[in-house]
């Protein structure tokens, strides 16, 4: 019996550290992907993005940014999306700092795809806490082009 306890004890702290593990490895990496990001040196770019969440809209959007802002989001799938639906769109950039918010937050799960040569994340999900609903965000983004 003492014995189980103790393995059990053992088995949950594992756990424990790999969840610890997987986030600090997670600020790594997406440190890493953004350093192969800021390499394009890409300060204006157009690209589709459609957000996760248990949110009002959820489409596909085409997000133009120039300098470094956002300068213009559009519908692609949907004609009458009012503008607070398209408003606050983040950047690339802004999109990793998310993500490096979510693991000094230590959420409970980050699950990232990232573009091979460009560094960007194609999609990612950031569960913050596994005891909450609808606190999740997630990002997908494709068809990302360069226009410097």
């Amino acid at each position: 019996m003492v014995l189980s306890v103790f393995s059990a004890l053992l088995l949950l702290s594992a756990c424990a550290d790999s969840l610890t593990a997987v986030n600090e490895r997670g600020g790594e990496r997406i440190r890493t992907q953004r350093a192969i990001w800021e390499a394009q040196q890409l300060h204006s770019y157009v690209f589709e993005t459609r957000r996760v969440c248990f949110c009002a809209f959820v489409g596909w959007l085409e997000v133009s940014v120039a300098g470094g802002t956002v300068q213009h989001v559009t519908a692609l799938e949907e004609e009458d999306v009012p503008a607070w639906a398209t408003a606050d769109y983040p950047t690339v950039d802004e999109l990793f700092d998310i993500l490096e918010e979510a693991v000094v937050q230590d959420a409970a799960q980050i699950e990232v795809t990232w573009h091979a040569s460009m560094g960007y994340p194609e999609s990612f999900y950031i569960d913050y806490s596994k005891n909450v609903a609808d606190e999740e965000l997630g990002h997908d983004i494709r068809s990302l082009d360069p226009s410097n």
